[in-house]
């Protein structure tokens, strides 16, 4: 069982009435925590994407591409709106690209690696393979995130040096000594 930031994250072993299947079948329980002080609002958030405040994701004894796949858009879609905070709450709207802010994807995706690290580490379950996989996918959709923002921020640097060096240029055109005289236009 982890406990992190306004959520429960945590595997359920054997028979109960909240785990179909046969004795050793593990799930996957992601609960959010009541004591979130946005708890309303991320309950309503989740009921609206059609989750409850606790959800669960039964493990496969071999976890297929397909199964992986959908348990990480699943998981995915509700550690978004766990790791909401006060102002994407706030300013919420529905994303066309699925991510609410680049902090909430880069938390989102950090949290599931570190809660699936720590639930592999703890269990010798039959359904470890499932977990390793889950944690592969993660990391993969980590690189590709990092891969995407990195060179969005990098070509972001280079246009704002250009943009930069014209200005210096032009100052020097008109006879500005320095970057100081250009931001106060006394030249």
């Amino acid at each position: 069982m982890v406990q992190l930031r306004g959520f429960l994250f945590t595997l359920q072993m054997g028979r109960s009435n909240k785990i179909s299947g046969p004795r050793g079948i593990h799930a996957l329980v992601i609960k959010l925590s009541e004591s979130d002080p946005l708890y309303g609002e991320k309950k309503k958030l989740l009921e609206r994407k059609g989750f409850s405040a606790e959800v669960q994701i039964t493990l496969e004894d071999s976890s297929s591409a397909e199964w992986t796949s959908t348990t990480l858009k699943t998981m995915q879609q509700i550690f978004r709106i766990i790791h909401l905070d006060e102002a994407e709450l706030y300013f919420f709207e529905d994303p066309p690209l699925g991510c609410y802010s680049l902090k909430n994807e880069r938390e989102v995706l950090n949290s599931m690696i570190s809660h699936i690290d720590s639930l592999i580490t703890i269990t010798k379950c039959l359904q470890g393979h499932a977990l390793r996989c889950l944690r592969d996918a993660t990391v993969n959709l980590l690189k590709e995130f990092w891969d995407r923002n990195t060179v969005n921020d990098t070509i972001w640097n280079v246009k704002q040096c250009n943009e930069e060096n014209h200005l210096l240029q032009w100052g020097e055109r008109i006879g500005v000594n320095s970057r100081v005289q250009i931001a106060r236009g006394s030249y």
